[in-house]
């Protein structure tokens, strides 16, 4: 009865102790691919800047400029 008593008493420490390693090291990989995909988005972007291109039409963006410099006016 004590060996059962004992195993018990063990076997809940251990999940105990997997439970909040399970946490631990669920929140640190939660931590690093926020801060991995804001690395790639952010990557990506500087690639597009540094090929002179844009994600959007620069005649677009002219014509909303002046579009919006007419409506202030």
């Amino acid at each position: 009865m004590k060996n059962i008593f004992y195993g018990m008493i063990a076997a809940l420490f251990l999940s105990v102790l997997t439970t909040v390693g399970n946490i631990f090291f669920t929140k640190q990989w939660y931590a690093e691919n926020i801060k991995s995909k804001s690395e790639i988005r952010q990557e990506i972007l500087d690639e597009i800047k540094n090929d002179d291109q844009s994600i959007y039409k620069d005649e677009d963006y002219l014509q909303l400029q002046h579009n919006t410099e007419l409506i202030n006016k």
